[in-house]
């Protein structure tokens, strides 16, 4: 004789799931496998020149027996991560180092590290390093135009010291001589003016005008501007 089926009311059923729904919120937040990471994004911020960025990622084994970090990279050469050993006993921790090598980068930049460890090989751990490089001055616009056949005349781009930069000085360098460029100071350390003219406009062209700017301080920063003829 077949037993029926055991029945379990709609009140039991909801009191199991949200019993089910506290403990699932008393999991750790970043805990994937046995290693409980203590964050996985870090966010930093440089200025442009800088050497580098530097993010610490802290975990512990969460676990009842060894954890070994069997793969540890990153999404490109500019980054590199280190571990100062890879296996760690239940209840240790550990820490993996990231180190973003800033070079002429500007803007905000993203880079992945990739953890792999042995309680789950198949489950990769993503740490995020959002670095945002400040320049140390601006400009605006960074490309003027003329037309084939407009007259030829002087037109600006403004650069500005961001806050708490001071310029000390800036260089105009094209690397076209089919254009002339010259710097006028406008306030001190604080404002200047670029201004760039073809010596014709007679065909089209597109050159880059290099400025050096010095910093106070720190050390020297190159911004780039554009200056085109078309037709």
């Amino acid at each position: 004789m077949s037993r029926p089926p055991i029945r379990i009311s709609c009140s039991l059923q909801t009191r199991v799931s949200a019993l089910a729904l506290y403990l699932f919120c008393l999991l750790p937040a970043y805990c994937l496998g046995a290693l409980q990471w203590d964050n996985l994004q870090v966010k930093e911020s440089v200025w442009a020149g800088d050497k580098n960025a530097v993010a610490v990622y802290r975990f512990h084994n969460a676990g009842n027996s060894p954890i070994t970090i069997t793969s540890l990279k990153t999404s490109c050469g500019c980054t590199t991560a280190e571990m100062s050993k890879k296996t760690f006993a239940a209840g240790e921790a550990g820490e993996v180092k990231a180190t973003f090598e800033v070079g002429d980068r500007v803007g905000q930049q993203t880079k992945l590290i990739t953890v792999i460890s042995d309680d789950v090989p198949s489950r990769t751990t993503n740490l995020v390093l959002e670095v945002n490089i400040r320049e140390f001055a601006t400009m605006n616009p960074r490309f003027v135009y003329w037309r084939v056949g407009e007259a030829t005349s002087e037109k600006r781009i403004e650069i500005a010291a961001n806050a708490s930069q001071t310029i000390a000085a800036v260089e105009a360098r094209p690397i076209d001589l089919n254009i002339s460029a010259r710097i006028e100071q406008v306030e001190p350390g604080r404002k200047y003016i670029l201004w760039l003219m073809p010596v014709s406009t007679a065909k089209a062209l597109v050159i880059n005008v290099s400025c050096a700017i010095s910093i106070e301080g720190r050390s020297q920063s190159v911004l780039s501007a554009y200056a085109s003829v078309m037709k």
